[in-house]
């Protein structure tokens, strides 16, 4: 894809509504969502024989990988969206999501390495997984600051948390059945395209307004640049488990 020319100057930013991406980038988003499933499903399916220690070791894995492949999917999905130039990424905001998301989806987690299946709690489990995903991306996106605003459609917004819960049930409910590795590995698959189907439908919703320079940043930042090295380290640490 070529690289979109950004105009930047105070009040005279152009309206960009859904904003491009780097095909390479974005299908490497997909994959790490799809790796860091396997390895959370896997290590919650594990969980429902053990006991004790060991089980919430299980499932303290389980949610760090799940959550991992979340916040590694939505950052590499940012870096192959082509922003205007002097974006930078504020560290709180972009520390506070991966926390909140590796905290939500522990709780799906642990419903689901409950050993029973059962369509409620099922169903339960995938709302907060959803809600999990969703508000990742969402506070991931309040740590981009730069020239400009980005405000999000609320169609699209709903849209990406449909999409989020329902691909999020068909993924648990297909975890369920008897743990095999090719169901284990349809499941992170389909829980890799809830993921990556949230994000790109939000970033459909996404347009980039004029707003002048802020002053002032809350908290340190850093190019997008030295992001991509610590995402890259997260990536190899996924694809190593």
């Amino acid at each position: 894809m070529q690289k979109t020319s950004w105009v930047v100057e105070g009040a005279d930013l152009e309206l960009h509504f859904g904003l491009p991406h780097a095909t390479g980038f974005a299908v490497l988003s997909v994959v790490m969502a799809i790796f860091g499933g396997y390895v959370g499903l896997g290590l919650a399916g594990q969980a429902r024989a053990a006991d004790g220690l060991y089980r919430r070791g299980l499932l303290a894995g389980a949610a760090w990988s799940l959550g991992l492949g979340i916040w590694t999917m939505h950052f590499v999905g940012m870096l192959a969206a082509q922003l205007p130039e002097g974006t930078l990424f504020s560290i709180l905001p972009t520390l506070l999501s991966f926390l909140l998301c590796v905290l939500v989806v522990g709780i799906a987690a642990f419903i689901v390495s409950r050993g029973t299946s059962n369509r409620m709690w099922t169903a339960l489990a995938a709302v907060v997984m959803g809600s999990g995903i969703v508000s990742m991306h969402y506070l991931g996106m309040h740590a981009i600051i730069g020239p400009y605003m980005l405000h999000h459609d609320v169609r699209y917004v709903l849209a990406a948390a449909l999409i989020a819960v329902a691909t999020s049930y068909g993924a648990l409910r297909i975890f369920e059945s008897k743990l095999r590795h090719q169901t284990l590995a349809l499941s992170a698959l389909i829980f890799g395209l809830a993921v990556s189907g949230m994000h790109y439908t939000a970033m459909m919703g996404t347009m980039v307004v004029p707003s002048p320079p802020l002053a002032a940043v809350f908290g340190p930042a850093v190019s997008s640049d030295i992001l991509m090295i610590f995402v890259v380290l997260l990536a190899f640490i996924i694809s190593g488990i």
